[in-house]
């Protein structure tokens, strides 16, 4: 493989000395280039630098209590508490 590498380097000496994603952040963050090249090398490396947001299901239900029923459950603490009046310390 190092040999292949050097034989490329020697027919084309002008290569860019990097991997794919490198020579994709050089053209999408090169002002000089056209911006649809732009666009298009960034779409192609974006891949790389950010994680795909996964879809994932939702039950309604946080545990095994659901929203509505953890709700009754803090009003009722609340409505337990002794009422607190402006003053009171």
């Amino acid at each position: 493989m190092h040999e292949a590498a050097e034989k490329i380097e020697t027919a084309i000496p002008d290569a860019f000395d990097g991997d794919s994603h490198a020579l994709l952040m050089t053209i999408y963050k090169d002002p000089n280039q056209p911006l649809d090249v732009r666009m298009d090398a960034a779409k192609a490396a974006i891949a790389y630098e950010k994680p795909r947001l996964a879809a994932i299901e939702h039950g309604g239900t946080l545990g095994i209590i659901s929203h509505e029923d953890r709700l009754r459950e803090i009003e009722a603490m609340n409505a337990s508490l002794p009422a607190a009046t402006m003053g009171d310390e």
